[in-house]
């Protein structure tokens, strides 16, 4: 093609357009790669490799074109699309899955206006709020998003404990989750792989990551006497050495209803331990309704 030729082509609306979309759907693609959706920025290229095609096969500019000059045109188009292609392939950040925040990012905020009645804990002097069947995620250790490295966990938001008694108490509880043959039991210290731990090595702890000032409560916790834990706890249990089932049944988000999961609770001062099959408690109720009254009368909130 002549120096004219081509100023005649970029000057021309369906060139125009053409390289618009095709700049477009190249800029989409290499995006995409950046977030791990290969297959997406792969039909994005393909995409542009097609329409290319198509204005070389049939408009009216090319139709002037050599035989030779259109075949040389599509292989060029063909080499250009491949090797944005392989581009892409090797230098996207992170192999397998779509990466995912840390867990304490995903759990939903506490519902406002509703009240939280607290429920007798069974052998212990203890009561809590509801404590729904837990969510499974990545702890944030390390990299953010860099989930193949990370270590999988499970939490459970807001759960409050209120001392009943009138001596100190100091709870340690554990997750224990069962289903298809297999029963996994987790500490809730907060402790991953090489010692990380929750509240100091997470994504979170970094400095200028934690804003609004999140973190996890974590085992043991003190509790004196008659003392009411605040309702926006979420605890936390990762699982330091878990295999790849461990990681893709944590991975589905909750926990799914044909696992049995269970919150084991003892007080380190007396001994005392209580077993509880989750969900457990009373659920949140809006702080005006009639049943939420009763519930805080109950719990001696009124």
């Amino acid at each position: 093609m002549t120096k004219v030729e081509i100023k005649a082509f970029v000057r021309s609306p369906s060139a125009a357009l053409l390289l618009g979309l095709v700049a477009t759907l190249i800029i989409g693609s290499l995006a995409s790669a950046g977030l791990n959706t290969l297959e997406i920025a792969r039909g994005m290229v393909f995409g542009s490799f097609l329409l290319c095609c198509s204005y070389v096969l049939f408009s009216s500019f090319a139709e002037r074109w050599a035989h030779k000059w259109k075949f040389g045109a599509l292989i060029g188009l063909a080499l250009l699309h491949l090797g944005i292609d392989r581009l892409e392939t090797r230098f996207q950040p992170y192999s397998g899955r779509m990466p995912i925040p840390p867990l304490r990012l995903m759990l939903p905020p506490g519902k406002l206006g509703y009240a939280y009645p607290l429920s007798k804990v069974p052998d212990l002097p203890l009561a809590t709020t509801y404590i729904r069947r837990p969510t499974g995620g990545y702890a944030g250790f390390g990299p953010a998003g860099d989930n193949d490295k990370d270590d999988v966990m499970f939490g459970i938001d807001e759960v409050a404990f209120a001392n009943l008694s009138d001596s100190p108490m100091q709870l340690s509880w554990s997750l224990t989750v069962k289903g298809e043959g297999r029963s996994l039991s987790i500490d809730g210290r907060g402790k991953g792989r090489w010692e990380r731990q929750l509240n100091s090595n997470d994504y979170l702890s970094s400095p200028g990551k934690n804003l609004t000032k999140l973190s996890w409560t974590l085992s043991p916790l003190r509790l004196r006497p008659h003392e009411r834990t605040s309702i926006t706890n979420v605890i936390g249990f990762v699982v330091p050495e878990g295999d790849e089932a461990v990681r893709e049944l944590v991975l589905k988000g909750n926990l799914p209803p044909e696992y049995v999961a269970t919150l084991n609770i003892w007080d380190e001062v007396s001994g005392a331990h209580a077993e509880l099959p989750l969900p457990f408690g009373k659920p949140p109720v809006p702080a005006n309704d009639a049943a939420s009254r009763f519930f805080r009368q109950q719990a001696g909130e009124e």
